[in-house]
């Protein structure tokens, strides 16, 4: 949304069709774009949120020596790895199962390599990038391990 109102207000004010009047109007108009632009891709949950997005991801944050790139990459994998620590993600997809065995056994959890490479393979645009108006219907086609292929439970349940 943030791209097409810029491009639209850009185009207005070089396309000359304008009177001279209504041009600061819409430099006004850019700077408070970009202000809460600017805020909004340094909140976490803006952050989150647009990478859960499989349309989006981290490419969303511009090319990935930018400082926003790595910012949000940095949220991410954190968000990411405390999900991961919370335990294995239980059928219903909303919540972590939560150990109710009298067994002093740890959960079983795949391997941190697993989940981290499972991280890298997301992160990566593994699955396509789906119907960008319906980023849920991706979701539900790779919110787990199916028949053999990997899913992404772990983001699902972020998402």
């Amino acid at each position: 949304m943030y791209q097409l109102m810029e491009f639209q207000l850009r185009e207005l004010q070089e396309s000359g069709r304008l009177p001279f009047e209504l041009h600061s109007s819409i430099n006004a108009g850019l700077v408070k774009l970009n202000k809460y632009h600017s805020l909004a891709k340094s909140n976490q949950f803006y952050v989150v949120a647009t990478i859960c997005h499989p349309s989006f991801r981290l490419k969303w944050f511009g090319d990935t020596d930018s400082y926003e790139y790595k910012h949000a990459h940095t949220i991410f994998e954190t968000v990411y790895g405390e999900y991961s620590k919370a335990g294995p993600v239980g059928l219903n997809v909303t919540s972590p199962k939560k150990n109710t065995s009298t067994s002093s056994a740890p959960p079983k959890t795949p391997p941190p390599e697993e989940e981290h490479s499972k991280f890298d393979r997301y992160i990566s645009g593994e699955g396509g990038e789906g119907d960008i108006d319906k980023p849920l219907d991706w979701w539900w086609t790779h919110c787990k391990d199916i028949e053999g292929v990997p899913g992404f439970p772990i983001i699902n349940h972020i998402a």
